[in-house]
């Protein structure tokens, strides 16, 4: 115990130094695992582009295409179920863990998310590096944390850096990768933590940079400066972008809401549609990019039409399967399980759909009582329900269509019946009740 204790105050005092130096094999680690990522991200959208070159204008290569992405919607589909941390861009996971909020598995993470990423874009979907690199890189420093056996503060320092390693590797930007990972991601700051964030983004920059060559991600040329007397509009530009992008993130944000929605759809199926719907648009860029044939853009514009079909009729085969399992479970929670009567909650559905203010003045309140305590009693559990179950039956037959029955507690039913003279009702009461005796004559009972 002294030995551990010693152990651990010597090594606090070191600690700002050791953390350098574990940023230093975050930097390497992370920058190498994102910038293989970088690297199957470009060879997808090259595989791509190649693809969607090669089925232009070719009805049956774009069936087999849109067949593939079908397939591809599936796994990616069955990796977001392995391991759900890695849907969306990953930010929110890794902030919501250096927080203390949320726990993910490194060794899941990394290879779900890096093949979940890649098929994606192979796909054609829209996919930004920015979160997933992050993410990535985050995933690396949480595994030399447990690799290392490291406590769960240092754990989120390690894992901050490799989010900003995840970044500059990305984008060749160490200094975006700094700022971002202190403000967004841990959301504090010390120098400790600094100088080790640092050197864990410049280490990622420098591996990138040496493999992949110093070209900036973004590459444009300023032919001309901007004249100081108009610099005034620096700040309304800034004030409108920042109006647009809350306003983005807001549409973008009840977008996933209302996409998610719909109870009929599961992860693998709204996969499908953004799959295919991204098959579409990718088979239109390229007939804008590449114009086929008269002939050939009559072909694809009807692949189109034909998988827009084979979309719908899987739509409305999903919304079918979704209102019959509906309509099932509500049958099941509405239904008397030693009867088969309606209960309860079937008699109000049932009352609030038929009767109104106009109508209800016509329908009398029947309540059929049974003793079960005391057949019970006089017999067995089962023979009591044999008896609700005849009880069931006749009162069944005596029901007309616009009357609507159910057994409403546990010694009881209630018919709701549309009445006709006092006369009528007791007839049709005595009639009801002699068919149920006939029960104690038929089976010899009490």
């Amino acid at each position: 115990m002294k030995k551990d204790t010693s152990h651990t105050l010597k090594r606090a005092q070191r600690f700002p130094v050791i953390l350098i130096g574990e940023g230093l094999l975050v930097g390497v680690v992370s920058g190498l695992i994102v910038m293989f990522y970088r690297i199957a991200l470009t060879f997808a959208g090259q595989w791509l582009n190649q693809i969607l070159g090669y089925i232009n204008g070719h009805p049956l290569r774009i069936l087999g295409w849109f067949v593939v992405l079908l397939l591809l919607a599936v796994l990616v589909g069955c990796l977001v179920k392995w391991e759900p941390m890695i849907s969306g861009s990953g930010i929110p996971q890794v902030e919501g863990e250096v927080m203390g909020k949320l726990s993910q598995n490194w060794k899941r993470v990394l290879p779900a998310k890096f093949i979940g990423g890649f098929l994606c874009l192979f796909g054609g979907l829209s996919l930004g590096r920015e979160g997933p690199s992050i993410q990535l890189g985050a995933m690396g420093g949480q595994g030399i944390s447990r690799l290392f056996d490291r406590e769960k503060t240092e754990e989120r320092y390690l894992m901050t850096c490799g989010a900003s390693a995840g970044l500059a590797a990305a984008f060749h930007a160490p200094l975006a990768g700094v700022m971002f990972a202190l403000e967004e991601i841990h959301k504090g700051f010390s120098v400790s933590l600094l100088i080790s964030v640092m050197t864990a983004s410049v280490t990622a920059d420098y591996i990138c940079s040496h493999i992949m060559g110093i070209d900036p991600v973004f590459q444009f040329e300023l032919e001309h400066v901007l004249p100081q007397n108009y610099y005034w509009m620096l700040l309304v530009l800034g004030v409108i972008l920042g109006l647009l992008g809350a306003f983005y993130n807001k549409v973008m944000i009840k977008a996933q809401e209302l996409y998610k929605k719909p109870k009929c759809l599961n992860e693998t199926t709204r996969l499908m549609i953004a799959f295919v719907a991204a098959g579409l648009l990718g088979l239109l860029m390229a007939s804008v990019e590449t114009p086929p044939s008269s002939q050939g853009l009559y072909w694809t514009m009807g692949a189109m039409g034909a998988a827009l079909l084979v979309m719908a009729v899987v739509l409305l085969l999903t919304v079918r399967r979704y209102r019959r399992k509906l309509k099932e479970s509500q049958q099941n929670v509405e239904t008397d399980e030693t009867t088969g009567l309606g209960n309860m909650e079937y008699l109000e559905r049932y009352y609030k759909q038929y009767i109104n203010d106009k109508n209800r003045i016509l329908y009398q309140a029947v309540y059929f009582y049974v003793d079960t305590d005391r057949l019970r009693r006089l017999g067995s559990g089962q023979e009591t329900d044999e008896f609700l179950r005849y009880c069931a039956v006749i009162l069944g037959e005596y029901t007309e269509d616009s009357d609507i029955l159910a057994r409403v507690s546990e010694q009881g039913f209630l018919m709701l019946r549309l009445g006709g003279s006092a006369e009528q009702t007791d007839t049709w009461l005595c009639t009801l009740l002699e068919r149920v005796r006939d029960y104690a004559k038929r089976y010899g009972k009490p």
